[in-house]
């Protein structure tokens, strides 16, 4: 089985570009609008998708992702209110949160980058000035 592409973002965080340069990805897409409910969620839906969004690692979840995370809304809410859950509904929902870094063996291959600290002056900038 082929090894999965890493993201960008975790191959910059490690270093891996500084010995080859070239092999930097600049068609990756990069979008950093929130995510957007969709209005045709059902009422259970709408509160799985509320349960994921605010338990989902800050910074991973994107506009671009709205619609998956709808398909698992839904799935979610059948597993928890629905009245015939199969063990394949369950598994399709564990993979399809695992996909999103929201369990716990994939969660620890999330890799966020870390804002930047404010543009203002350091205590040690300070002390230089003085």
């Amino acid at each position: 089985m082929a090894r999965p592409k890493k993201p960008t973002a975790h191959l910059e965080l490690v270093g891996a570009f500084k010995k080859n340069p070239n092999r930097a990805r600049d068609t990756e897409p990069v979008c950093n609008a929130p995510v957007i409910i969709p209005p045709q969620l059902s009422e259970n839906g709408k509160k799985a998708w509320d349960f994921i969004v605010g338990n989902a690692v800050p910074g991973v979840l994107t506009a671009m992702d709205s619609a998956y995370l709808g398909l698992c809304a839904e799935s979610l809410a059948h597993c928890w209110w629905g009245e015939k859950v199969t063990i394949t509904d369950r598994r399709t929902v564990g993979a399809m949160l695992g996909k999103m870094g929201m369990t716990p063996s994939e969660r620890s291959g999330v890799v966020v980058p870390k804002k930047e600290e404010s543009a203002g002056l350091s205590f040690k900038d300070l002390a230089r000035k003085v």
